[in-house]
């Protein structure tokens, strides 16, 4: 298994996602077991939300994909506000903010109005080919 690097800060624009992918950023023994910088939080940490969140806050896990995330925002031209909350916006779809409003464009030209980022986040967790073949029919 491959580690990825962990960096000595955080970014200062994660924030915590409950449920999300995380990372030990420092070598922790969770229920028994070793982890080392950069290793993946087992789903026993992740789904107890209240220990979660005292590890965020003590700086000891950090996103796991926040590196993907960011990354894809700048290359797509999305909100960066969106990668601020874990959300990634996939090839081909263009995001755009309006106001409370998102505009989505998706590939084969169709466009959706959500409200909200949980509304983007929703709509961008669906099956997106399903929707594109149902507006090309």
């Amino acid at each position: 298994m491959e580690r990825r690097k962990v960096r000595t800060l955080r970014h200062y624009r994660q924030r915590f996602l409950p449920g999300a992918a995380f990372v030990f950023r420092r070598p922790r023994v969770w229920m028994g077991k070793r982890y080392a910088a950069g290793d993946a939080c087992p789903e026993s940490l992740v789904d107890n939300r209240a220990k979660c969140e005292t590890f965020w806050e003590n700086e000891w896990i950090e996103l796991a994909q926040f590196e993907e995330i960011l990354a894809a925002a700048k290359a797509s031209g999305s909100l960066m506000e969106l990668a601020e909350h874990g959300i990634a916006v996939p090839d081909g779809v263009q995001v755009e903010r309006k106001g409370g409003w998102y505009e989505i464009r998706l590939a084969g030209g169709r466009v959706e109005k959500v409200k909200g980022r949980e509304g983007v986040r929703e709509f961008l967790a669906g099956p997106l080919p399903a929707i594109e073949k149902r507006n090309q029919a």
